[in-house]
Formats: C-alpha cells, sequence, structure tokens
C-alpha cells in the first residue's frame, strides 16, 4: 500500500505535516486554495490532501476511489509541497479523522500534526469519534469563512490560539484563519457537469473552479455521466 505519493520520492515529510481531508467529488480550485492558505498561515512543511473512503457525516461519494484519487494528483501537480496520500481509500471502511492521524503519529513520530478542517466542521466536532483523542495527536487549524457562524463550547475556546511554535511537540490547540469567501460547490460542479454528456460544452463555472487537467480527465472518462 502506498499511502503516501509525493511528487518528488526524494523529499521526505517535515516537521509540520498538514492533513486535509474531504471526498474531493470532485476537487476544485476551492480546495486548492484551502490547501495553500493552510500551507502559507500555519508555516506547514508539507500538506497531504486526503481522499475518503466513506465519510461517517455524509453520503457515499459519487465518483469511485480511483478516479477521485487521480482526480487529486492532477489538481496539485504542480503544487512541490502539497502530496496526496491513498492511506483512507486504501483502508476501504468509514475514515475516522482519529484513525488516520494516530497512523501518521505512529509512521512519522518526528512530524508535528496539523488537521486541517473548516469552521462548521469545528462546530460539530464533539459529535466526532473519539473526538478527545484527536486533540492529543494533532494541531487543528481551522479554514474559517467570515460568514460563519460559530458558537463553539468554552473548554474548545480555550484551546484556540494566535501561532504554534515550530518543534515543541504541542498539541491540542487550535489555529484559526481566515479562509476567503468562494462562490463553488461540489453539488453545483456535479450538476453542470451532468449537462456535458450530451456533448454540451463546460460553462464558465466549470472552467473557473476546475483545474484543466481535472476537468479534461472527467469528461474523457465520463466520471459523473
Amino acid at each position: 500500500m502506498t499511502a503516501l505519493c509525493v511528487h518528488n520520492p526524494q523529499e521526505k515529510p517535515q516537521k509540520r505535516l498538514g492533513i486535509l481531508g474531504g471526498t474531493f467529488d470532485p476537487i476544485h480550485l476551492g480546495h486548492v486554495t484551502l490547501a495553500q492558505l493552510a500551507l502559507e498561515q500555519a508555516d506547514l512543511d508539507l500538506l497531504l490532501l486526503m481522499p475518503c473512503h466513506l465519510p461517517p457525516h455524509r453520503d457515499e461519494a459519487h465518483a469511485s476511489a480511483e478516479d477521485r484519487l487521480a482526480l487529486a494528483r492532477l489538481a496539485v501537480a504542480g503544487e512541490p509541497r502539497i502530496a496526496v496520500s491513498d492511506y483512507e481509500l486504501e483502508k476501504k471502511t468509514t475514515s475516522y479523522t482519529v484513525e488516520t492521524l494516530a497512523h501518521f503519529h505512529s509512521d512519522m513520530p518526528e512530524a508535528d500534526l496539523y488537521f486541517c478542517l473548516g469552521g462548521d466542521s469545528l462546530n460539530q466536532i464533539k459529535s466526532w469519534h473519539q473526538w478527545q483523542k484527536i486533540f492529543e495527536l494533532a494541531n487543528l487549524v481551522v479554514l474559517e469563512r467570515q460568514q460563519d457562524d460559530i458558537e463553539l463550547d468554552q473548554d474548545i475556546r480555550n484551546r484556540v490560539v494566535d501561532s504554534v511554535e515550530p518543534g515543541n511537540k504541542r498539541t491540542g490547540k487550535i489555529l484559526k484563519l481566515t479562509a476567503p469567501q468562494m462562490n463553488v460547490s461540489a453539488t453545483e460542479i456535479r450538476r453542470r457537469l451532468n449537462k456535458t454528456r450530451g456533448g454540451q460544452d463546460p460553462d464558465s463555472y466549470l472552467r473557473q473552479w476546475l483545474h484543466p487537467n481535472v476537468l479534461k480527465y472527467i469528461t474523457e472518462h465520463q466520471v459523473y455521466a
């Protein structure tokens, strides 16, 4: 099993390793923008995009695991500090964040882990499987949109910090970043892609939010037909 696919196999993950999971159904440029934001503002050395197999809080993905993995790799092919991991896809079980973090904590004990998520997900984190252990394994990087209305419990608010110094092995902290407002939806992308089945050219929305190679792959393989 190849859990980590980096563009330069000679380079090993560094001390500050970010993980951004999702169904990526399909991956779009909004996802890539969030990954870049987390990299720069959280001062990460490497960020893993982690397509999930079966999300515990969402419906099953429309595209196959193979297609979603291929699309993710195409979307970040030009990003040297963003890699794609097939760990959750290869597990072929429900994708629990705590299990993924435990795996990388064991596999890369030298790395400080930073799990990236949206503000809406942070609001629901106490419903996640073994959520307390997540804070024992990693810091959280919360990508919060300006219009997000987030009301956190006091014990969660107490974890919020302005920065996490590198190399101090602290976990359980929450670094909140302001993410740009992006009018993009994977559901809307799939709806518009469905219209292209009869030979209709992709519209401006699809060209705006899908990497050209991602759009080409989807069209040629009729992923959402």
